[in-house]
């Protein structure tokens, strides 16, 4: 992928877009990035660790 000279190709592999195009904050981008990487951590481990049932719960024989 090539991207404009001063775009971030990273960016723009990820999300199609980085705050060097024209409409787009480094907010933006940061923003984007935080929330890829906080559902990422939430699906790798999220997965890992089995419920626990709630106190108090009966369980099923």
């Amino acid at each position: 992928m090539t991207t404009l000279p001063g775009h971030s190709t990273a960016a723009h592999r990820a999300h199609g877009w980085c705050s060097h195009c024209p409409g787009r904050t480094v907010e933006e981008e940061v923003i984007a990035w935080r929330s890829e990487e906080n559902d990422r951590h939430r699906l790798t481990t999220h997965h890992r660790v089995a419920p626990r049932p709630a106190r108090g719960v009966a369980q099923r024989a």
